[in-house]
């Protein structure tokens, strides 16, 4: 099989269709569909059972206790027959009729990674036109390039299984564990390859549990997450070191901001001050402001690849408001501005 889609799957009732469809409106059929429902409260279950009477041969429903997203990956990950493995959110969808491109790609240039690009903004519907109206274009990226300009998400990148097998893959059910895993797999790989025409459409959420920073569960695990990153860091080849401290840097900068600048219950005062304290120490060893230094640094080259993504982004933008799905949608995002202004 050439290709395992994994979903975790938690009180998705409201958005699964809209996924699960996108994953069947294809051009190929070597593919499956491993959904783990990860302890939903609501329909997701009995839905996706409905889906796999319907589609057998497609679909591998597992079912656990809550455990989080983190393990629900590593679980569902188990299973997957494919030669390749793409992680996708229960919330988010892909182009209809991609996946034949997809595939030559894979089989000529044999990625351990293959970014893909994607689009973010509210959709009542895939936004996506029914047929890519151009052959897909794919080029090799450095590692280093890599790490500091693609995100950490892992639904934007396809994945070598046999490689993820090999370096023993697997998410940690901390705060952050998305960029605890996606980071420590770029460090182990050259073979690094990128689709710039967006494929994935994340969806925006503002209920979704990666908007919710004040909980404990967040303020528990930050440091966890910090201390997998310094482990890595010293495990990773030399060139990659200073971005892991500029990464560790910043995500402490951005995350004990936002958690000290909030009114907190009294019973989270002490998690936030753990927190912080038990960060800071982790940190201590690091060269003061690197972030900062490097930023300043290397200012002149970051400007000019920010700039031209930005520009490719735009063209590709340009190519997608024209579908029907984003005029429809037009007036609600509107709406969602307008609001987001008065607050």
């Amino acid at each position: 099989m050439k290709l395992s889609f994994i979903i975790p799957v938690y009180n998705a009732e409201k958005y699964l269709s809209r996924c699960l469809d996108s994953l069947l409106n294809q051009d190929e059929n070597d593919y499956e569909i491993i959904c783990l429902n990860d302890g939903s409260k609501d329909s997701s279950l009995s839905l996706l059972n409905d889906y796999s009477k319907k589609f057998p041969e497609k679909f591998n429903i597992i079912s656990q206790e809550n455990q989080g997203i983190g393990p629900a990956r590593n679980n569902a990950f188990k299973a997957v027959k494919g030669e390749y493995t793409w992680f996708i959110d229960n919330d988010d969808c892909i182009h209809p009729n991609c996946l034949k491109e997809i595939f030559s790609l894979l089989n000529e240039y044999k990625p351990d990674i293959l970014n893909i690009s994607h689009i973010y903004d509210y959709f009542e519907n895939n936004p996506f036109p029914e047929k890519l109206t151009e052959s897909l274009d794919i080029k090799k990226i450095s590692q280093p390039f890599a790490m500091y300009f693609y995100q950490d998400a892992p639904w934007s990148k396809i994945y070598n299984s046999e490689f993820l097998r090999k370096n023993k893959m697997e998410f940690k059910n901390v705060f952050g564990e998305d960029t605890c895993t996606t980071f420590d797999l770029y460090s182990k790989t050259k073979n690094i390859y990128l689709i710039e025409r967006p494929l994935y459409a994340w969806i925006e959420r503002k209920t979704s549990f990666s908007h919710e920073i004040y909980t404990k569960k967040h303020m528990e695990t930050f440091p966890t997450m910090i201390e997998t990153l310094k482990n890595q860091s010293e495990k990773a080849p030399k060139e990659l070191r200073t971005f892991y401290e500029c990464l560790m840097q910043a995500k402490a900068f951005h995350f004990l901001n936002l958690f000290n600048s909030s009114e907190l219950p009294d019973d989270l005062k002490k998690v936030r001050e753990n927190c912080c304290n038990k960060t800071n120490e982790l940190l201590k060893d690091l060269p003061e402001n690197i972030y900062y230094e490097i930023k300043k640094r290397d200012e002149i080259l970051y400007d000019q690849l920010w700039h031209a993504r930005k520009r490719k982004e735009q063209e590709i933008k340009d190519s997608y408001e024209n579908t029907i799905s984003w005029k429809l949608t037009k007036p609600v995002r509107m709406v969602k501005k307008i609001i987001k202004g008065n607050r």
